[in-house]
């Protein structure tokens, strides 16, 4: 089971869960807008505890971690994490660091500043300006009928879909479905969605300074291209196409994900009997 654990990050309260022991840690961050990371990392995380240390973060804005209403932009929240390695004793060099969607700027921005033993970027993609503006209209409406019964109805179907049809635990499902209703929509995502594309701007150029260590990169079809290119900063990188798999992919692909990431990184020999 994963422990939930509360550390202070620049004065405000910070969560994140744990499970599993070994050498290697694995540290996961989810993409914009999910509710409850656990839920959302909860099937690939829990494959692997049976062979490294893994974390899943709630970074500010997100499952039960505070609401900072401080800039949100990639220069803080990669700051914040740096912090939070330092405070729970994470080793930078024996350290995967995997994010999905928006999380894999995140991945990327801390490869550029730490040894890192590899990150894993789980579906990457180039937000262009139209789907930007559309995403950000949305989430203001959202915002804007946040005490209303229409947030109701849309909070009973973001919950279905992001955990009813899963193998998450129930307790896991309750807990998302209530940070949806009492935390969704808030300050700190919505200025994160705001930064975006400074962000992916500013990491690009810094992306030419050095090379990043090690990447396993794992797309679908349509964002096939965009890793490609990711690839000419890495050292040594490995892509995986799964085709027409949706953005969801860590969660109806997770046993081929996890056999990937067992495979490239040869966390085979850390196997922790439980």
């Amino acid at each position: 089971m994963f422990k939930r654990e509360v550390i202070e990050i620049l004065g405000n309260k910070m969560c994140y869960y744990e499970q599993g022991q070994g050498e290697i840690t694995c540290v996961f961050s989810s993409g914009f807008g999910t509710p409850f990371p656990l839920a959302d990392m909860y099937e690939l995380a829990n494959k692997l505890s049976n062979n490294c240390r893994c974390i899943i973060i709630d970074r500010f804005g997100y499952g039960n971690s505070d609401i900072v209403q401080r800039k949100r932009n990639i220069e803080n929240i990669t700051n914040e994490t740096i912090e939070l390695f330092r405070k729970i004793n994470i080793k930078e060099e024996k350290t995967i660091f995997i994010g999905h969607s928006i999380a894999s700027l995140h991945a990327l921005s801390l490869a550029k500043k730490l040894n890192l033993k590899g990150i894993v970027l789980i579906d990457s993609e180039k937000i262009n300006t139209f789907s930007l503006f559309i995403n950000k209209i949305l989430n203001y409406i959202y915002y804007t009928f946040r005490n209303t019964r229409l947030k109701i109805k849309y909070d009973m179907r973001l919950a279905s879909f992001l955990y009813d049809n899963r193998r998450i635990p129930k307790y896991i499902k309750d807990e998302g479905k209530k940070i949806i209703s009492n935390k969704l929509p808030n300050y700190d995502q919505l200025d994160e969605l705001k930064n975006v594309r400074k962000d992916m701007q500013l990491l690009e150029n810094s992306l030419r300074e050095k090379e990043i260590n090690k990447g396993l990169l794992i797309c679908k079809n349509n964002t096939k291209k965009n890793n490609q290119l990711l690839q000419k900063y890495f050292k040594n990188s490995k892509l995986i196409n799964m085709g027409l798999a949706s953005h969801f992919m860590h969660y109806e692909k997770n046993n081929l994900l996890y056999a990937e990431i067992i495979s490239y990184f040869d966390l085979c020999n850390n196997v922790i009997a439980l």
